[in-house]
């Protein structure tokens, strides 16, 4: 049986051309990986940044939902804290109190947000621009219940040179802030 040879299967030779193309579509490849990564560690800051807006937008429903039960009167300014807790039956005090502490200041014991003084008991549905209205801020001020004007928004603002806002209208957004304005 020595002499006899089994036939052998037929070895595909591979180009330097087809060679070129497989390296050139796995560096594609490695750099589509790369541009979809790469964008998600140099955000320093965002992922806080997105949760303080979410803090802004929660505030701003709960104020919404609040005049809404209160005959489209915001509360007080000296309790809308309370307020947006007495209208939210979801989770435990200890979850909703989250909301009023801003993400932003690592070991920061204070609270991080402020409710338009000008807003105490104004009636929502007198408000002439509601989607322009700011009613709660970042703030410089860290006491619970925190009232001011937009003048204690710090300056610049803490999330990438802009501070978070929200409106009467419940909607919320980053809003860039210099020193001086």
């Amino acid at each position: 049986m020595a002499d006899f040879e089994y036939p052998r299967p037929h070895l595909k030779t591979i180009s330097k051309a087809s060679a070129f193309g497989q390296v050139l579509l796995s560096i594609v490849i490695v750099l589509v990986v790369l541009a979809v990564v790469f964008p998600v560690f140099a955000q320093h800051g965002g992922s806080k940044k997105s949760l303080c807006l979410s803090h802004i937008k929660q505030m701003s429903v709960g104020l919404l939902i609040y005049s809404g039960d209160n005959d489209d009167r915001l509360p007080q300014a000296s309790r809308w804290m309370e307020a947006i807790n007495a209208s939210n039956p979801i989770g435990t005090p200890k979850d909703r109190e989250k909301i009023f502490r801003e993400p932003e200041m690592p070991g920061f014991q204070g609270y991080g947000y402020a409710f338009r003084k000008k807003a105490s008991t104004m009636k929502t549905d007198t408000v002439e621009k509601p989607t322009e209205y700011i009613l709660v801020f970042d703030s410089i001020l860290n006491q619970r219940n925190a009232a001011s004007e937009l003048d204690s928004m710090p300056q610049p603002g803490c999330h990438n040179g802009g501070d978070n806002v929200g409106y009467v209208d419940g909607h919320a957004k980053w809003i860039h802030v210099s020193a001086g304005d």
